[in-house]
């Protein structure tokens, strides 16, 4: 519910915020992502981004910084008021759109050259709306654009144990999830009409940087053969 995601970004303050952009600029998931960008795109600037259930839009304001023009989708005002803030600190200005993302306009559709999401699609529990928010990924893309879906990993130990806590000790309350593995994420991929997809972990050093109460702040330099399988944070690299 929208309110809910209101409480929660009511909370937040400029110098948490500073904190979680600094956490995920080193992070092995940006690392990996950029790698990806250059790759396929070329380069960050004049790119059209847009980030669905943004929150603050972290990884947005990383491809802001490098050129990209960015769009925030999120049902929460308070979210996006809390982004706009973020980005007034460094003189840039998301475009924000208010919404569900099962309602976005029409005009948004084929218009990007990435789509990404960040701990979002994780909280839709049904099965038919899991598939439904990843082929609002592919749908919002240009063609040959390319998609970036992030969601906690059911495979990751880091995950399971912080889970197995919350539940047992009631010491954090939020929005229900529910964690992916690569067959899930794939398997919808393939169904949206992506063309080519895959996975890839963050870092299993890493916890998600957007709870830096619990981050270990081990970064891993050189990938691990564990990360892909075992990391906290698991995302689909698909394109159009």
């Amino acid at each position: 519910m929208p309110e809910n995601w209101d409480r929660f970004w009511d909370a937040w303050n400029i110098r948490q915020t500073l904190e979680v952009l600094r956490t995920a600029q080193g992070s092995a998931r940006t690392r990996k992502m950029d790698m990806r960008i250059r790759q396929y795109l070329g380069c960050f600037e004049g790119l059209e981004v847009i980030e669905l259930g943004s929150g603050i839009g972290t990884q947005s304001l990383i491809m802001s910084l490098k050129g990209a023009q960015v769009t925030l989708v999120d049902s929460s005002k308070n979210a996006l008021d809390r982004a706009k803030e973020f980005f007034k600190k460094f003189a840039l200005s998301p475009t924000c759109c208010q919404t569900d993302i099962f309602r976005l306009p029409h005009n948004l559709f084929k218009k990007f050259d990435i789509s990404m999401s960040f701990g979002t699609v994780e909280h839709f529990l049904q099965d038919d709306q899991r598939k439904e928010s990843i082929k609002i990924h592919h749908r919002l893309l240009k063609d040959n654009g390319i998609s970036f879906i992030s969601v906690p990993n059911k495979m990751s130990p880091h995950y399971r144990l912080f889970s197995f806590l919350v539940k047992k000790t009631h010491i954090a309350k939020g929005p229900l999830e529910k964690p992916f593995d690569t067959f899930e994420l794939i398997k919808y991929a393939k169904q949206a009409g992506f063309r080519y997809c895959e996975t890839f972990g963050s870092s299993l050093f890493e916890f998600d940087y957007l709870m830096p109460h619990v981050y270990m702040p081990v970064q891993a330099q050189i990938p691990m053969k564990f990360d892909d399988r075992y990391a906290h944070s698991l995302t689909l690299f698909a394109i159009r």
